[in-house]
């Protein structure tokens, strides 16, 4: 359910902690599980992992030297865990029993539901902002080669650009019906619904159960189509670009810049 390794890279760098417009004194650094011989004290935060953003943000709540980025991982519920240490080979576990507040009077029935809506949120975020800051990723490095590129190749760019912009901003469908999802407001969201079911320790609402269906069914649709652009035009995009000497689109780049969203918290 949640892993730390002594190898593990620092999420965020400190560079991407620079750009924020907020005092570095106030963010909580990233922490790395020592390696070293001796006795170390590591503190798990009892979240899962943290989910995949396309951006992530500091919360008005601050704490001097500890300001947790968000979004964060979904809560564990209360229960019994194994914990599990493992040094040069050898491993040694021991149980952990994560108890409720007591002044919290929502059921254990009542948090596992919280829990499940978390949990498949934090998954549809994952995914959305995954696909979107490929495809954004995919269009810079487009751009980019346009300028410098052939008749015939900067035809195909283009070609896979438009295909790319429709994706991220949806379209609205024939006959005036509702319009087709785009990655971008399906990644927003997800966020922003994630965000709100997890502000109470108590059973989500009807409407925010309602809510995750329906952003759950638009993600699915809409990395349908991106997964079909990434499995058909964008490798065929690609053997063109090699033909004419040109590096292909690496969907592992991050984007230099995303669209703003919504307000900050």
């Amino acid at each position: 359910m949640r892993r730390y390794a002594s190898d593990d890279k620092p999420e965020p760098t400190r560079e991407e902690m620079e750009k924020q417009l907020i005092p570095m004194y106030w963010l909580r650094m990233p922490r790395r599980l020592p390696g070293t011989a001796g006795t170390h004290r590591w503190v798990w935060d009892l979240r899962y992992a943290t989910p995949t953003a396309t951006r992530y943000e500091y919360p008005i709540s601050a704490v001097p030297h500890d300001t947790p980025r968000t979004p964060e991982g979904p809560l564990a519920l209360p229960g019994t865990y194994t914990l599990r240490l493992t040094a040069n080979g050898k491993s040694l576990t021991a149980p952990l029993t994560v108890k409720m507040d007591p002044r919290v009077s929502s059921s254990q029935a009542e948090l596992e539901s919280l829990f499940q809506l978390e949990s498949r949120l934090a998954s549809v975020l994952t995914n959305s902002a995954q696909a979107d800051l490929e495809a954004h990723s995919a269009r810079e490095q487009i751009k980019k080669l346009a300028r410098n590129a052939g008749a015939d190749t900067k035809e195909s760019l283009e070609k896979q650009d438009k295909a790319l912009e429709a994706l991220l901003s949806g379209k609205e469908k024939a006959g005036g019906g509702d319009e087709e999802p785009g990655l971008d407001d399906v990644a927003e969201e997800a966020a922003g619904l994630y965000g709100q079911v997890g502000q109470a320790d108590a059973a989500p609402t009807a409407a925010q159960q309602k809510a995750g269906e329906h952003i759950a069914a638009q993600s699915k649709e809409v990395l349908e189509k991106w997964e079909r652009i990434k499995n058909t035009s964008l490798p065929a995009l690609n053997r063109k670009l090699n033909a004419a000497g040109l590096p292909a689109i690496n969907l592992e780049r991050k984007p230099e810049n995303m669209p703003e969203g919504g307000d900050e918290d």
